[in-house]
């Protein structure tokens, strides 16, 4: 991960939420494929029907085919006024006060890219949800919270945990912090020695 990520104070990371999110908490997902950025907008449904809250949620595509599918796809979404598309032309400076303001990331797929996004939100302090596959093909099981099944209930209830767990929330960050302390990222995954 870049050393130009790490955890910032609360001044700047309402500063930076007031740029892409209106000033709002919001989990944050990379959108790499059709089928499981409907799950998460499904997931997201879910959550905010249990947990009315202000929270939003920030999607990167992947790409612009990606791009349209979500635009198309948030048009008649109920919670679209609560779900942002980050605009084309994201930089990797925009990226890190994306990544490094979130309230969570979430990971919907174990490739490398995933991995990497794992390690940037850890060396950000950024909470991480994964599925317990890859959490467990990473070895990072004690540094995020897993949802069991990548089904939208599965992936909800992870969310609500780390939105209703502040102590669980800050022990699995720290344990994201530590980790990346003990890890040599050139002997590191096969995974991560193909970006």
């Amino acid at each position: 991960p870049s050393s130009e990520i790490y955890p910032i104070d609360y001044n700047l990371q309402q500063m930076y939420k007031g740029t892409h999110a209106g000033g709002t908490e919001y989990f944050l997902s990379v959108a790499y494929e059709n089928t499981s950025s409907i799950e998460l907008l499904q997931a997201f449904s879910l959550f905010k029907k249990w947990q009315h809250s202000n929270m939003k949620l920030l999607l990167v595509p992947a790409n612009g085919v990606q791009r349209s599918f979500l635009e198309e796809k948030l048009r008649t979404y109920k919670y679209r006024a609560d779900v942002v598309v980050v605009p084309a032309g994201l930089t990797v400076h925009n990226w890190y006060q994306i990544l490094s303001s979130a309230y969570a990331t979430v990971l919907l797929n174990d490739g490398a890219a995933s991995y990497l996004m794992a390690l940037e939100a850890a060396k950000a302090g950024v909470s991480v949800i994964s599925s317990s596959a890859f959490a467990s093909l990473m070895l990072m099981q004690d540094m995020v919270t897993k949802y069991p099944e990548t089904t939208p209930t599965g992936i909800a209830e992870a969310l609500l945990l780390v939105y209703k767990n502040e102590k669980l929330k800050g022990e699995r960050t720290q344990n994201g912090l530590l980790f990346l302390q003990n890890i040599q990222l050139t002997q590191t995954h096969s995974l991560f020695r193909e970006i």
